[in-house]
């Protein structure tokens, strides 16, 4: 069911009762209170994960989840974000949002991540450059094959500006100049 908003014509989802969806198939997501979902926290992420890795095993190419894993990890696994946080952060978005991916504690964040496909002499070449400065600080996490974490750096906007604007092509090596966020000191 869709409903208009804004008296402009744009349509969302209209959302029943306070259920997101409700499935009987046990392999399918099942919420029912959007009081408590953190509980989900993992669980969706790697069913999707799973589900990535799956199509890959029988299609050759995994599907394109890393942006949304890395979004979803920096948020959550990295800066602690909890889930229901992160869910409000995602209403209204879309995939091609300029500028940020998120705000956490008045910081806006742009993630941006790599995954290795496992195949030889693949490794991670280039790192996505930032399209604009329309965030605070930058994330980049390096996945590997499965999608868990190898690495995670962090860059200030003005710090990365200086040292990276003017790099054609930002390589790992670059990234790895920034600060460290996925290991506990």
């Amino acid at each position: 069911m869709m409903e208009k908003i804004d008296g402009k014509g744009s349509e969302k989802p209209q959302r029943k009762g306070k259920g997101a969806a409700t499935m009987t198939d046990e392999s399918v997501l099942n919420i029912d209170d959007d009081e408590n979902v953190d509980w989900l926290h993992p669980s969706i992420r790697d069913r999707l994960v799973a589900i990535a890795l799956q199509w890959q095993h029988l299609f050759g190419v995994a599907p394109a989840i890393t942006s949304a894993v890395s979004e979803f990890d920096a948020a959550t696994r990295l800066l602690g974000m909890t889930f229901a946080d992160y869910q409000i952060q995602c209403e209204g978005r879309s995939a091609v949002t300029a500028g940020h991916d998120f705000v956490f504690k008045g910081c806006r964040y742009q993630i941006k991540s790599n995954r290795e496909s496992g195949r030889p002499n693949a490794k991670a070449r280039m790192v996505p450059k930032p399209k604009n400065y329309k965030w605070d600080r930058l994330i980049w996490i390096h996945y590997n094959r499965e999608y868990e974490m190898v690495e995670a750096w962090q860059w200030e906007r003005e710090d990365y500006r200086a040292k990276l604007d003017n790099v054609k092509y930002i390589r790992p090596a670059h990234m790895r100049q920034g600060l460290r966020i996925d290991q506990a000191d």
